[in-house]
């Protein structure tokens, strides 16, 4: 079978309960009766148990008192009181044996769409059951089918579980790249439901691959003459901004004592200005440059006289850095922008970043590390 039939035939089950984790009807089971014996007498057993409190031995052995709990269902159903299960007094038990669930998962974080290989994702969501949950499973599957070494079952037997509990056992960051459905599947004592099955894709190492084009096509932005070139500290992607409360969004090319006023700016790459700001910082200007592969360069604390719609081209000089007037500082301020995401590039509510550490650093998702461009200087 190919893989879109396996798939097909996985979707075709999803949210239908079952005895054992595999769709059940009444013509799966044999008509069984008084002396009868065997697995399908279990499953009987079972569904009498949880429909009307039988109390009958799950024993697989048709006896007298698991013939009298037929007939009494047989009569509050309105089926012929025979003591002896057929197709029809499957369907009914079937029917209401299945109806008897009330398996659900609420609202949660179990949807990736796209996650970076080697970069973990966390998984929460809580489910429900008016019945006891016996089990749950939580996993990767390939798209054929199969199992990959991210899957995870537990048993609760409790009626509310939070898959978080299962979270640290799923290593996201193990896959490979490719496509994969998210599952979660939980079993109560009446049926199971599969309540995720959530397809996305685990894509390779773009920031990697990104920045090895950048550093063989780019120019640099400043000559390297007379600038500050810092090792570490402040001036760095990620360091700490306003007491700790967010992160440095780019990296700051840093001249002394003013010096770098009027110090020429280029563009690394050929692009269109797609952003232009009057009073980025301290009364100095900022523009974002978006290239051809969708990436951005965004130039601030600069001077310019280019605006939204101008294009550049790789080498021209687009702006001179510019004199902050808050405490006097020359520097170019760089951010970088991998263009996997769209909107304003300053973001004060996002709080989810694909590509660097979970900081608040008040910018678009999409933002990355500009520290590789200090190799082009």
């Amino acid at each position: 079978m190919n893989v879109k039939k396996i798939i097909s035939s996985f979707l075709a089950i999803i949210m239908i309960c079952s005895v054992f984790a595999v769709s059940a009807s009444a013509a799966s089971y044999s008509t069984v009766r008084k002396g009868s014996k065997g697995s399908d007498v279990k499953t009987l057993q079972t569904m009498l148990n949880s429909i009307d409190n039988a109390g009958l031995a799950v024993d697989g052995i048709f006896g007298s008192g698991t013939q009298a709990a037929v007939k009494k269902f047989q009569k509050a159903n309105g089926l012929s009181v025979d003591g002896i299960v057929g197709a029809k007094t499957w369907a009914a038990l079937t029917d209401k044996y299945s109806s008897g669930s009330g398996l659900k998962i609420a609202a949660g974080n179990y949807n990736p769409v796209s996650i970076m290989q080697g970069k973990s994702y966390s998984v929460n969501g809580k489910i429900t059951s008016t019945k006891k949950i016996t089990s749950v499973t939580v996993g990767v599957y390939k798209t054929d089918g199969t199992a990959t070494s991210v899957v995870k079952t537990v048993y609760p037997n409790v009626t509310s579980y939070d898959i978080t509990r299962v979270d640290t056992s799923l290593k996201f960051g193990t896959l490979a790249a490719g496509t994969y459905y998210f599952v979660v599947k939980a079993t109560d004592t009446s049926c199971t439901k599969t309540l995720v099955n959530n397809k996305f894709t685990v894509v390779g190492d773009a920031v990697k691959a990104f920045k090895a084009k950048a550093l063989g096509n780019w120019a640099p932005p400043v000559k390297k003459t007379g600038f500050y070139k810092v090792t570490s500290g402040g001036r760095y992607f990620g360091a700490s901004r306003d007491g700790g409360k967010r992160a440095h969004a780019g990296m700051d090319i840093h001249y002394k004592n003013g010096s770098g006023k009027g110090v020429a700016v280029y563009a690394m790459e050929s692009g269109k200005v797609v952003e232009y700001i009057a009073n980025f910082y301290g009364g100095m200007q900022a523009i974002a440059v978006q290239h051809a592969d969708g990436s951005v360069a965004r130039y601030c604390e600069i001077s310019t006289k280019l605006r939204k719609g101008s294009k550049v081209t790789k080498g021209q000089q687009i702006a001179t850095i510019a004199k902050s007037n808050i405490g006097g500082s020359t520097m170019l301020h760089l951010e970088i922008y991998l263009g996997t995401a769209s909107g304003s590039f300053t973001n004060k509510s996002n709080t989810t970043y694909d590509y660097v550490p979970k900081k608040v650093y008040s910018r678009r998702r999409d933002i990355i590390d500009p520290k590789f461009v200090l190799d082009l200087i």
